[in-house]
């Protein structure tokens, strides 16, 4: 995948800029640009009729650099309105770049240059970069510059450029931009970029990110005089100087009246943003009479009272932002049938085991008492969590999946159905990307989610596209590709970010029954792998764990392959979990019959197909 980005090249007198409006000689400038657009519009023209609905600000010491975005599905389109100051060092010569990138690097990359001299003559060129990151001249010219303005406001000189571009250019060397996760970077200094050298990001001032270019804007929730926040926060926790901790922390509220949340966003205390991997509040499904223990500290020594607090209320990873409910629906809290102990969970990432952090983040909530139509719950689908997510070391691209089957999804969801608008993605750092499908009756439907550039420094609440509405006897199947090529060891699912996780969060109404529908090979079907794949004295000792005896194998090129087909072809032992906890009735153990085939080879196989047999025979 290509990477590709603007540089515009700048070299300018020095000037004093009396009024925002005032630029350089556009028409000359813009006479000698190699570009599609004929006649670009001056700023009165286009800045103040053009709307941008998504922004992004980034900054730099002494610098806030802005970045707007629009997209025209129609012409299937994107234009960008770029703008950063200039500052001392780069008034008379210099750079902007802007671009995007499959993981953020230079490498592989489609790039633009625009020169600038003091003459106003201004040459553009079409480059891309090598697999070692060399910068050469490309043919295409896949950007159309609309706008361009070296300016002043409130006495601080700025460059600002508008360009657009197609999402999908066609050409192998242009970076696609699709639904999902999008790294974008922004470039400018003084010294402009060489033909035949290596384009060294270091060498620039750099900003940027992962975004979701591609999303639905956002309805403002209409907060008004019957709306109110409240906050579900740790209170001034020591966080451990370890790399991972799950720190779990009970809370009282008065919920004798229900209310409805109508929107949620984190609050992460600001010293504290690189080590807050994630934070879920959760209620406790108890009777409202019953007394539960106050508790705070990790969640893997919470009182065992403390298991009912497992119905999610809301979920935040790092890099999300706030979530809007849609107008009909919302968040049900309170009532008099509730227990008024909650709990948060946050997971603190920690690898440099810095000490001395104090942390009293959590989660604020809009609510408001005239209640919606609907209730919105979330639904949980992948893979369970337990040390048998294996990827082995060494591998580029594995793949795990985790099947929410029709049995269960007939079990706990209602009639007519639940309306799914949100998803969140769920990986940790070997994951590269994260898809769920959608079957019916045999049949796949719309890809509910995707994610092709997936990070964990990202995780995004999707608004979808459009509500996607799962019916009794659905399947849903969440796929996680993987990347273990710079590990020797093999990588085991858990909770620290070394290990590994494969979920969606499903945000949905009207509220069901059903809390978690993930699976994973069964008990069984791992036994008999163990058998084929350790020696006799391993096997017999019964002290070894799971994890004990997934590190002790060899991991040759068959065992890989073993391993791949076991997981694509095994039984499986299925969570299909209430909000209290407990299992729907029925026999979710060593499920059979849930091969999983390769898609065809434009898929380049990377995806996973499940039969129409398979599923059939859930049904039936």
């Amino acid at each position: 995948m290509y990477t590709f980005f603007i540089l515009l090249l700048l070299c300018k007198e020095s000037a004093t800029y009396p009024s925002l409006t005032q630029v350089f000689d556009y028409e000359m400038l813009i006479s000698t640009l190699s570009m599609k657009d004929k006649n670009p519009v001056r700023e009165d023209n286009l800045s103040g009729l053009r709307s941008f609905p998504f922004s992004v600000l980034y900054t730099l010491p002494g610098k806030e650099i802005i970045l707007f975005w629009d997209v025209d599905k129609t012409e299937g389109s994107i234009s960008f309105k770029v703008r950063i100051p200039l500052s001392e060092g780069i008034e008379k010569c210099g750079f902007l770049g802007f671009g995007f990138s499959d993981r953020g690097d230079q490498y592989n990359a489609d790039a633009i240059l625009v020169s600038w001299t003091k003459e106003n003559v201004v040459h553009s060129m079409d480059t891309f970069t090598d697999k070692f990151g060399v910068l050469r001249r490309d043919v295409h010219n896949d950007y159309i510059m609309e706008y361009f303005q070296i300016g002043l406001e409130n006495n601080e000189q700025f460059v600002e450029i508008i360009f657009r571009r197609p999402l999908n250019t066609h050409d192998w060397e242009d970076y696609k931009i699709e639904w999902g996760t999008t790294h974008i970077f922004i470039l400018f200094g003084e010294n402009k970029p060489d033909i035949h050298q290596y384009l060294n990001f270091d060498d620039v001032n750099f900003v940027g990110g992962p975004l979701s270019l591609l999303r639905k804007e956002m309805i403002p929730s209409g907060i008004h005089q019957n709306t109110f926040q409240t906050e579900f926060t740790l209170h001034k926790v020591n966080v451990p100087a370890v790399p991972t901790t799950y720190w779990c922390h009970t809370l009282e509220r008065n919920v004798s009246r229900k209310v409805h949340g109508v929107q949620y966003e984190s609050l992460v205390t600001p010293d504290n943003k690189a080590v807050v991997h994630h934070i879920i509040l959760y209620h406790c499904e108890v009777p409202c009479d019953q007394h539960l223990p106050s508790y705070s500290g990790r969640c893997s020594d919470k009182p065992a009272q403390l298991t009912a607090c497992s119905k999610v209320i809301a979920a935040w990873a790092m890099g999300a932002g706030p979530l809007i409910y849609p107008a009909e629906a919302g968040v049900p809290i309170g009532g008099p049938e509730w227990s008024s102990y909650f709990m948060l969970e946050v997971h603190y990432n920690n690898p440099l085991r810095v000490s001395g952090l104090v942390d009293s983040s959590g989660i604020k909530f809009y609510v408001t008492e005239n209640l919606r139509k609907y209730s919105v719950g979330i639904l949980e689908v992948g893979v369970t969590y337990a040390p048998n997510l294996v990827i082995p070391p060494g591998e580029g691209e594995f793949e795990l999946s985790g099947i929410c089957l029709p049995n269960c999804t007939s079990s706990g969801l209602p009639l007519g159905g639940i309306h799914v608008f949100a998803s969140q993605l769920h990986a940790h750092l070997s994951g590269r990307a994260i898809q769920t499908r959608h079957f019916r009756d045999g049949e796949e439907l719309h890809l509910l989610d995707k994610d092709p550039h997936f990070t964990m420094s990202f995780q995004d609440i999707r608004l979808l596209p459009e509500d996607v509405v799962i019916l009794p006897g659905d399947a849903l199947v969440t796929s996680c590709t993987y990347n273990t090529r710079d590990r020797l060891n093999v990588t085991l699912g858990g909770f620290g970010t070394m290990d590994e996780m494969c979920v969606n969060y499903l945000h949905y109404y009207p509220k069901a029954s059903l809390e978690v529908c993930k699976s994973t090979l069964s008990e069984r079907a791992l036994t008999y792998f163990f058998e084929e794949n350790l020696g006799s004295d391993q096997l017999s000792n019964n002290q070894m764990t799971t994890e004990e005896k997934f590190s002790a194998i060899k991991w040759t090129k068959k065992t890989k392959e073993f391993w791949k087909q076991m997981t694509r072809t095994g039984p499986l032992d299925e969570e299909c979990l209430q909000s209290n906890g407990n299992h729907f009735p029925g026999n979710w153990k060593n499920i059979m019959g849930t091969s999983l085939d390769q898609a065809d080879a434009s898929r380049k196989n990377h995806a996973l197909h499940v039969k129409k047999q398979v599923i059939e025979g859930y049904l039936h």
